[in-house]
């Protein structure tokens, strides 16, 4: 499943969820797949937007818990989202931070598209009406 913010300028920023992400921690799931904000949109909240309606989308459908391997650029970003460094996990090419959130703990902070406005720096709009998966 993916989220998918758009304005009529294209593309601002995406997420999805899967079943895995790194074959060597196969035993969990879902993950956390393939975030990205347009670097013109980074530090709006929409990020943390996309974040939130995937992790209220997967507690709806019953999961209870999340994961995600991030490089070390966008771990504090999830850590500031209430994600949990659970491992580093050293592989051949990279090493993988390894982060978990426990559904139950989601915090709703995060404003309505209707209701961000420009001058509190979130200029971003999710439009037409609330985000659905793709």
């Amino acid at each position: 499943v993916t989220w998918v913010a758009s304005d009529d300028s294209g593309a601002l920023g995406a997420v999805g969820l899967g079943q895995f992400d790194i074959e060597e921690r196969r035993d969990r799931s879902p993950w956390v797949l393939g975030m990205i904000v347009r670097r013109d949109r980074r530090g709006t909240g929409l990020g943390r937007l996309l974040l939130g309606n995937l992790e209220r989308w997967a507690r709806d459908q019953g999961h209870q818990q999340l994961w995600v391997a991030t490089g070390m650029p966008a771990v504090n970003f999830y850590r500031r989202c209430g994600w949990q460094l659970q491992e580093i996990v050293h592989r051949d090419f990279e090493p993988a931070t390894v982060l978990t959130k426990l559904l139950d703990t989601i915090v709703v902070d995060i404003q309505p598209a209707s209701e961000l406005r420009p001058d509190q720096n979130n200029d971003v709009s999710c439009e037409p009406g609330p985000m659905r998966p793709r």
